[in-house]
């Protein structure tokens, strides 16, 4: 003899027929990190347009969602990738307008690579790194942001004393401010990455120093 359904079971049979043919909700990720590149023509690229910020890009693109974040967008390949190189500048000149760039287009992570314009002119090693402390100091008063600095790769127009002198120097100006971390880019430079004047790099020189922002970017974790 035929019985009809209970009401509840009826319901229940709906429910599953529906969770059968309706689409599982997908669970929203976390948000991609928001980049930002600072710094001097190291940073905007000398010889080749877009610097080490190209390469950056290649290297994430192969699985890991991010973006570049600034005000600047000069780039040679289609796609945007904002940042705040600014050619010639010095700590000081970066330190100005900082505080700007951070509140126009907030990042989770500052890569820092600036000081050899300063060092390139008549500021020491020593008041150099001092430049950067108070660079760092005014990030950190506007962002809680991770900061990557790099070291100063080598050039044949700054002694390479006085270079090496504020890279050593750089780990004690990182010590004791948090959420700073260094990488040694300067290491990642080899000698024919440069051509035969010793100041002119090939594009090799910025896939190295993508290279080692991107090892960094992943051994913390931002990646």
């Amino acid at each position: 003899m035929f019985r009809r359904p209970s009401p509840l079971a009826w319901l229940a049979g709906v429910l599953l027929l529906l969770s059968l043919l309706l689409p599982a909700p997908t669970l929203a990720g976390p948000a991609p990190p928001r980049i930002m590149p600072i710094g001097d023509q190291l940073t905007t690229g000398v010889n080749h347009s877009g610097g080490y910020r190209v390469w950056l890009r290649d290297l994430i693109e192969y699985g890991d969602p991010y973006s570049f974040v600034g005000s600047r967008v000069d780039n040679p390949v289609t796609g945007v990738m904002r940042h705040e190189g600014h050619a010639g500048y010095t700590i000081g000149q970066l330190r100005t307008g900082v505080r700007g760039w951070l509140t126009a287009n907030p990042p989770d992570v500052v890569l820092l690579l600036a000081g050899i314009n300063d060092l390139l002119g008549w500021r020491s090693a020593a008041d150099t790194a001092a430049q950067m402390g108070l660079l760092l100091d005014a990030i950190r008063a506007s962002s809680s942001t991770t900061i990557i600095v790099g070291t100063v790769p080598p050039n044949a127009r700054v002694p390479s004393a006085k270079l090496a002198q504020f890279n050593a120097l750089l780990p004690s100006v990182i010590a004791g401010r948090p959420g700073v971390l260094l990488v040694d880019t300067a290491a990642a430079i080899v000698p024919a990455d440069w051509q035969a004047d010793g100041k002119t790099p090939f594009w090799t020189y910025y896939q190295h120093l993508a290279q080692a922002f991107y090892d960094r970017l992943e051994g913390a974790g931002i990646l």
